[in-house]
């Protein structure tokens, strides 16, 4: 379970490695896979060579919303056939008011779970996805 005030580690190609979480943007204490989080970019990828067609979106201590995608602590699927943990905590970065996310790929494994009606245009970043 995830609270506010928690540092975790972004999977995806947007330039932000570290986030602190605010608060989940729903009326919640924790957050599971795929909630929502709102938090503050702690540290980013510094390139020295920038070219023209590279700008960056996200800068450090910049607000970010954050899509919760793996989990350390078990849960449970809807109809109790699966049960998902990974070995750790990671999140993606998106955009604080829509779920667009900054990224044009996600690192690792991730479940189907999240590709949902909500999801879909995380469908065609992930390269690995198991239930």
């Amino acid at each position: 379970m995830i609270i506010s005030e928690s540092e975790l580690k972004s999977v995806d190609n947007s330039g932000v490695r570290r986030v602190k979480t605010i608060r989940p943007a729903a009326k919640k204490r924790y957050a599971s896979i795929g909630d929502i989080f709102l938090g503050i970019a702690k540290k980013i990828i510094l390139r020295k060579k920038l070219t023209r067609s590279y700008r960056r979106k996200v800068w450090r201590g910049t607000k970010v919303g954050l899509l919760l995608i793996r989990q350390r602590q078990y849960k449970k699927m809807k109809n109790y056939s699966r049960i998902l943990n990974f070995r750790n905590n990671r999140c993606i970065v998106v955009q604080e008011r829509s779920l667009y996310p900054y990224a044009t790929r996600i690192k690792g494994i991730t479940s189907i779970y999240l590709l949902g009606r909500r999801y879909r245009r995380l469908r065609y970043l992930l390269r690995f996805r198991i239930f």
